[in-house]
């Protein structure tokens, strides 16, 4: 599974986003492991939210809506 943001996307999340990109790179690989050992959508999905709580805590951004709509798994 790779997760893939478009340019604009990027460009985006540039101009609003407080995240060291290694942050969102880490973030993007644990998922990868995840689904990658095999593990249940349910199980992604707690990490997900986990990680979301987390960066919402010190990001104020609509993180959760951003990722639905721009990131897309192929």
């Amino acid at each position: 599974m790779v997760l893939i943001a478009s340019d604009a996307v990027i460009k985006q999340l540039k101009n609003t986003l407080n995240l060291a990109w290694k942050t969102i790179a880490n973030h993007l690989t644990k998922i990868q492991q995840l689904y990658e050992l095999g593990a249940s959508p349910e199980c992604i999905a707690g990490y997900v939210t986990r990680w979301l709580r987390w960066v919402k805590s010190g990001v104020t951004i609509a993180l959760e809506q951003w990722s639905r709509t721009n990131l897309t798994a192929r």
